[in-house]
């Protein structure tokens, strides 16, 4: 299913994300499936492109895609329930509404390497603050 993205494309996203033009980019709604949203226009780069709906032909097989990935996402999550970190996590899992609220008190920002960044953390790091919340 489905083929690469256009190396020119890729290069003109992952530029956008590294010198922070992406920030002023209009967000699509979250999708239902994983709160997940991505530019609507970006640049030069064909809107189709940056829609992951839009690369497949058949919409029916992408919906069916998505319920199959999000059951598979939310039986993973479940295994790790026991876990306090996950638990502070919890409003990022399956059927969470981190992403989608505009009212998160901080946001999580633990990858760095880019400007949009505050600090890069390790894993430990990253526990302890959350738990620490």
């Amino acid at each position: 299913v489905g083929k690469r993205m256009d190396i020119v494309a890729t290069r003109a996203i992952v530029s956008a994300i590294l010198d922070g033009s992406i920030d002023q980019s209009e967000l699509s709604a979250p999708d239902r499936y994983f709160q997940l949203q991505f530019p609507k226009t970006l640049g030069s780069i064909d809107p189709q492109v940056l829609d992951p709906s839009q690369a497949w032909a058949d919409k029916a097989a992408f919906e069916a895609t998505c319920r199959k990935l999000s059951a598979m996402y939310a039986a993973n999550w479940t295994k790790y329930q026991g876990d306090p970190f996950m638990a502070a996590l919890s409003s990022y899992g399956p059927g969470g509404s981190a992403l989608a609220s505009a009212s998160m008190k901080q946001p999580l920002n633990f990858v760095g390497g880019h400007k949009g960044c505050e600090r890069n953390m390790s894993y430990a790091a990253m526990r302890e603050e959350v738990l620490s919340r």
